[in-house]
């Protein structure tokens, strides 16, 4: 019975994709020729993509929700929308109320080493 048990548990374990930590994400969007930069932490196992500017500017992170799909990431609040492709890291902002589109590009950043 323990054996039936333990073949049980290591086979429910091997079909468990493994989570993986948040992906960091450098973009460099291109509006107008004036790129400007924002940062990207996707959490695909809470469903979460924090946006963030670099430092220097006042913006505070904004958290929203995400779908992530096998080809691409969307996130927005209604009046900033994203779609990130996983495969090339193109990315599209858009503000539906203006008619604006901006894209850009994204490089995955590596996590540096932590204490914590």
């Amino acid at each position: 019975m323990r054996l039936k048990a333990a073949i049980t548990g290591i086979a429910l374990a091997a079909a468990s994709p493994a989570l993986a930590g948040p992906t960091y994400l450098v973009c460099t969007l291109t509006p107008d020729d004036k790129p400007s930069a924002i940062n990207l932490t996707a959490d695909e196992s809470n469903s979460i993509v924090t946006v963030s500017a670099p430092s220097g500017r006042s913006r505070a992170p904004t958290r929203l929700a995400a779908s992530f799909t096998a080809g691409q990431v969307t996130f927005g609040d209604g009046m900033v929308n994203y779609r990130l492709d996983r495969s090339t890291l193109s990315i599209v902002r858009e503000m539906p109320r203006f008619g604006f589109v901006e894209r850009g590009t994204c490089q995955i950043e590596k996590a540096e080493k932590r204490a914590f």
